[in-house]
């Protein structure tokens, strides 16, 4: 099982092909890389939630199509994948050939940054809106509601009195603060 785990680094490869051989002798001709896992055998049970890979691939291998680099990797055996998210165009697949990729949901950087991301992630992440660019397990608790009666529109927050409902206004002299 992978929990609650997060790959934000830059995976970089230069195999080329040949370069090594299985037991045989029969020399690779492909390179499977995953962000999060490498390769779930053939006869796993593999469970994987509430995870993000939003790292970067550097290919300079000489394999094209063969270079099987993927946000999470190979999957084989039996997989569950729940609550799991990928930054758009941060791998050529999300999996090996987009294999048994549903639970993975592509995000975009806005996303991220917002705190959406860390809140639908669930308690074990928060992210300090404004300063953490990705959210961090353990991080600052991410609230989503409304914080004021200016807000047109629930918010992700920080802000622990955030709620469902729209506050009333309060009124000064017959105008609203906000």
């Amino acid at each position: 099982s992978i929990l609650n785990c997060a790959a934000y680094g830059t995976i970089e490869t230069e195999y080329k092909n040949g370069s090594f051989s299985n037991g045989d002798g029969t020399p690779f001709d492909s390179i499977f890389i995953g962000g999060i896992i490498s390769n779930c055998i053939k006869n796993s049970v593999t469970t994987i939630e509430s995870c993000i890979w939003a790292g970067t691939f550097v290919d300079k291998t000489d394999l094209g199509e063969k270079a099987n680099l993927a946000a999470y990797g190979t999957f084989n055996g039996t997989i569950t994948v729940n609550n799991c998210y990928y930054l758009e165009g941060s791998a050529p697949y999300v999996t090996t050939n987009e294999y048994q990729s549903g639970g993975i949901v592509k995000v975009t950087p806005a996303q991220l940054t917002s705190g959406e991301i860390a809140y639908k992630l669930g308690s074990a992440w928060g992210q300090e809106i404004g300063k953490d660019t990705y959210p961090v397990p353990g991080g600052a608790k991410v609230y989503y509601g409304y914080t004021s009666c200016g807000n047109s529109e629930m918010i992700y927050t920080n802000n622990v009195n955030a709620g469902e409902e729209k506050p009333e206004h309060s009124y000064v002299d017959g105008l609203c603060e906000v």
